[in-house]
């Protein structure tokens, strides 16, 4: 019997509060469960009196089987998901921040010279927009081809004016290296024919007008708000923000955009403009997306609960095994002087 079928024939005999629920499990079932189904939820608090055919109901007292219980909505509609949104700050997060300012103050990251916040110009509007195109360069490519790139674009003069001169085949061929290039040629083009029109060849002042531009989502609106206008208005969180926040406990999301929110729930203001920065170096350089340096890290003392140390392996030429590494400790080789060697011959 199929679902059309149980709708037509069975309206009147499944009591009201079980009828939706009874054809919402018939849909995943097979022909023959299907149809034993419908037999018992029609028969189900019913009985048929033999002299008038008439439908007594049970008494209410009678347990309802579990297999005709009534769904709740989020068993109908798929499972609920936790919200990951945190209201209250991971303990000990004020020591681990001191400790990463700590290490970013010893080491020289490629986000602290090839950053797109580092293109500066005597022309504060020209400036401005250098960072709107590094931005938009910089998803899914390392600052240093990213880097690259912009002293291309530079060398041959990158203004609004000069974006929209260009062949857009001929934009895709100068910033080729850095990924999805072929589609973010086409965003550019299209991004500076909003600024000539709406905003004098500057960029948007604000977030949500940013964020109208092709290509720009809130982590690249966020940052450009940061470093063109010096405007605090949120956390970027790339994916080295959103790995690193993930295994340091601070949040437990599966995106960048869950991990913004749940950031700018506990941390204070005057941090969100540091801490992209901040977590971007140390991701650059210590806490790696392969081959984390937790031997390096001072937050392997505790302070870290996703710290793990590997010792280090080599390969014997020819085989597959792995063998610890020779040192000068584990073996000395003694040669005799070229003098010696001489005498002998």
């Amino acid at each position: 019997m199929s679902p059309h079928s149980f709708l037509v024939h069975h309206t009147n005999y499944i009591p009201s509060n079980q009828f939706i629920p009874v054809f919402y499990r018939s849909l995943t079932m097979t022909r023959s469960t299907r149809s034993k189904y419908f037999a018992d939820a029609a028969n189900f608090r019913f009985s048929t009196v033999s002299s008038s055919d008439q439908i007594e109901q049970k008494p209410s007292s009678t347990k309802i089987p579990k297999m005709l219980k009534p769904h709740p909505v989020a068993k109908l509609t798929g499972r609920k998901r936790k919200s990951s949104e945190n209201v209250t700050a991971p303990d000990n997060w004020e020591k681990v921040y001191d400790e990463i300012r700590l290490m970013r103050k010893n080491i020289v990251a490629p986000v602290d010279t090839m950053g797109s916040d580092s293109h500066t110009h005597k022309d504060p509007k020209l400036g401005r927009f250098h960072v709107l195109i590094s931005l938009m360069l910089s998803s899914q490519t390392k600052d240093t081809i990213n880097a690259v790139v912009m002293d291309r674009l530079k060398e041959r003069g990158l203004t609004v004016q000069w974006i929209l001169d260009i062949p857009e085949a001929e934009l895709d061929e100068i910033i080729h290296p850095v990924g999805f290039h072929r589609r973010k040629a086409g965003y550019i083009k299209r991004a500076a024919i909003i600024l000539r029109e709406k905003y004098d060849d500057d960029v948007p002042p604000t977030l949500e007008k940013a964020m109208e531009l092709p290509g720009v989502g809130p982590k690249m609106g966020v940052l450009l708000m940061h470093s063109a206008w010096n405007q605090n208005i949120g956390i970027g969180v790339d994916v080295h923000v959103h790995r690193i926040s993930n295994l340091l406990g601070w949040v437990s999301t599966n995106t960048p955009e869950k991990t913004r929110m749940c950031l700018q729930s506990w941390l204070p203001p005057d941090r969100w403009q540091e801490i992209n920065h901040l977590l971007v170096g140390f991701g650059q350089v210590i806490c790696l997306p392969r081959g984390r340096k937790c031997e390096e890290c001072r937050l392997s003392n505790g302070l870290c609960p996703s710290v793990s140390f590997s010792p280090k392996k080599t390969r014997r030429a020819g085989t597959g095994k792995q063998i610890d590494r020779v040192t000068e400790e584990k073996i000395k080789i003694e040669l005799p002087d070229v003098e010696d060697l001489a005498k002998v011959i």
